[in-house]
């Protein structure tokens, strides 16, 4: 009686080993097929987080640009060197010598303001 289950044993084995060699190619093209899908997931997204990051470094150097111009523009307006002042125009914070407001033709001072 035990040999008889013994060699039930071994055919129920035997079945099982038999299934799970018939699975498995199907089972290792499948995470292939998985692992395919993943990778071209991953490349794809890596460009997009690339691309994101190059879009914010342009944008902010931009925007540094912009800022930078601002000052120097301003720190010229101040000490007179804009180019505008050359031309006749005059920085909005600049003072009249003469009597200490803003500078425009309508102060009123006896020379140009």
């Amino acid at each position: 009686r035990d040999s008889q289950a013994v060699a039930i044993k071994a055919w129920w084995w035997g079945q099982l080993v038999c299934q799970g060699l018939e699975v498995a190619p199907h089972s290792a093209c499948h995470i292939q097929q998985r692992l395919r899908v993943l990778v071209a997931y991953v490349r794809q997204e890596r460009a997009s987080v690339l691309l994101q990051a190059h879009t914010r470094t342009w944008q902010a150097r931009d925007q540094d640009w912009h800022c930078r111009e601002a000052a120097h523009t301003i720190q010229a307006w101040r000490h007179g060197q804009s180019r505008g002042t050359a031309r006749g125009h005059r920085c909005p914070w600049s003072r009249c010598q003469e009597c200490g407001r803003p500078a425009s033709p309508l102060a009123g001072c006896s020379r140009p303001c």
